[in-house]
């Protein structure tokens, strides 16, 4: 009997390393998960320890081949997704890192990008991509700046510093070749997207050499194989666009919602980048002198707002599940993480915005109010892409969120669009199993959520952007 075929998926995430098995028929077989710790030593702040994010990837990876091979299933191929706008710096010659990987959510190099804000327009005709500590290449100032290892190793020619995408592959592969695939390069602001590849002129404005900088690659593409197997990885990139892709078809006037520790709002633009003045242009998709592209929101505050506010007001698990019974929530001016696209500013104290006249609401009405806001951030987003042009007719949700149907049909009825949720929750999977295997990604969907007619919803909605547009930046 012919073994089955399956495609190992390894995903790393700000708090878990996740590696996924998928068929051919794009069916989640098996998923192990490891919990990596996320610090936050002082303002602005955010690491975590790349050797501990190395070891989950190999523990989770293991696991994975233990399970294929006892369940008589043969991998053929292998894939990598990875947080994006995260970095680090490590020794060309052995791989070791010579600092903490700081975090998308690290904005330490604030300082640095507000003396460029004279070049944000340049940087983001280059780029697609709004000048923001947020990404790669002020984090890769800072630590040239300030940290003595890594200015040695500049100095004697030993510097790579980049992508964590390209960290885990010099580890995964066992290969002393530094490469990043085009979707994680592009988050760095040293990337000119139409041309996919190093702009000197951004490399010169932010103080990065080329020479430590990784070689750019295609999404798919032979990487190498994974030590200690037979295994190829054909397939890197980032976490989001793979997730669109893992929603199935969305070139027929629809888009695709991932909504977990953050919201991503995506819309495939075909082969040419589409500039918008408020969302990001990213690559969807590449292969040797060939790519596509998707017009991308942002929202920092989703299922971390929710980690927010049960942390601070103790909220139980009870409450949380009540919140769908809450008729009119209060306004969450939802700042966590700071504010995203459309704003891109950091907006303040996240708080609520409670009637002088009402006793403060409890726990449950605090959730609903966290709900709404993301929401509201999500129909933002939206709103700014059809400004732009873009109609869409339906949206594809996914992520853990979505599990949650008053979120779903609040997002369909404040935006007018329906809301088709997908069955599989691990869209960023089937995506990337789709890009390492070329599988066809049919991802059904498991509920419809048509628009009603909302309009206290959509008053709060309008009172939502004109409290958020005055936040305090």
């Amino acid at each position: 009997m012919t073994p089955r075929q399956v495609t190992l998926v390894l995903d790393q995430g700000t708090h878990a390393s996740r590696a996924v098995l998928v068929d051919g028929n794009g069916t989640v077989l098996y998923r192990q998960d490891q919990a990596i710790a996320l610090d936050r030593p002082g303002p602005r702040r955010a690491e975590q320890d790349p050797a501990e994010i190395i070891a989950s990837v190999q523990q989770v990876t293991s696991g994975a081949i233990s399970v294929a091979a006892d369940a008589g299933w043969q991998v053929g191929y292998s894939g990598l997704a990875t947080q994006r706008s995260s970095i680090l710096a490590w020794r060309r010659d052995n791989g070791k890192p010579l600092s903490p990987v700081l975090s998308w959510q690290d904005t330490r190099g604030h300082a640095f990008v507000e003396s460029l804000t004279g070049h944000a327009g340049e940087v983001r005709t280059l780029t697609g991509l709004p000048l923001s500590p947020h990404y790669g290449a002020s984090k890769m100032r800072w630590l040239i700046d300030n940290c003595p290892e890594v200015a040695d190793a500049a100095s004697k020619g030993n510097l790579c510093i980049g992508p964590l995408s390209s960290f885990i592959l010099r580890h995964l592969l066992g290969r002393d070749r530094a490469m990043v695939d085009v979707g994680n390069a592009s988050r760095t602001l040293l990337m000119d997207v139409r041309a996919r590849r190093w702009s000197t002129r951004l490399m010169r404005l932010f103080g990065v050499e080329p020479g430590w900088l990784p070689g750019i690659t295609p999404v798919r593409q032979y990487f190498g194989v994974l030590s200690g197997t037979g295994i190829v990885l054909t397939a890197s990139h980032g976490d989001q666009p793979a997730a669109l892709l893992g929603c199935g078809d969305t070139k027929m006037g629809g888009g695709a919602v991932n909504i977990g520790s953050g919201a991503f709002v995506m819309v495939d633009t075909g082969d040419q980048p589409v500039r918008h003045p408020d969302l990001l242009t990213g690559i969807l998709d590449s292969k040797e002198g060939y790519a596509t592209f998707c017009l991308e929101g942002t929202v920092n505050g989703a299922g971390s707002a929710l980690d927010w506010s049960r942390k601070t007001y103790g909220i139980s698990p009870g409450d949380c599940q009540r919140w769908a019974d809450v008729c009119e929530p209060p306004i969450f001016l939802n700042t966590v993480g700071g504010l995203g696209s459309p704003w891109w500013r950091q907006g303040g104290v996240p708080r609520f915005i409670e009637d002088n006249t009402a006793r403060a609401p409890g726990n449950a009405a605090r959730i609903a109010a966290v709900m709404e806001s993301i929401v509201f951030l999500i129909s933002a987003n939206l709103e700014a892409m059809r400004n732009g042009g873009h109609t869409l007719t339906h949206l594809m949700v996914g992520g853990g969120l979505s599990r949650e149907d008053a979120l779903c049909q609040k997002l369909a009825d404040n935006t007018g669009i329906a809301v088709r949720r997908v069955s599989q929750t691990e869209i960023t999977a089937l995506g990337m199993a789709g890009l390492a295997g070329c599988i066809p990604i049919e991802n059904p969907v498991d509920r419809e959520f048509p628009p009603r007619s909302a309009p206290r919803l959509k008053t709060r909605y309008r009172q939502f952007l004109s409290l958020i547009g005055g936040a305090d930046a």
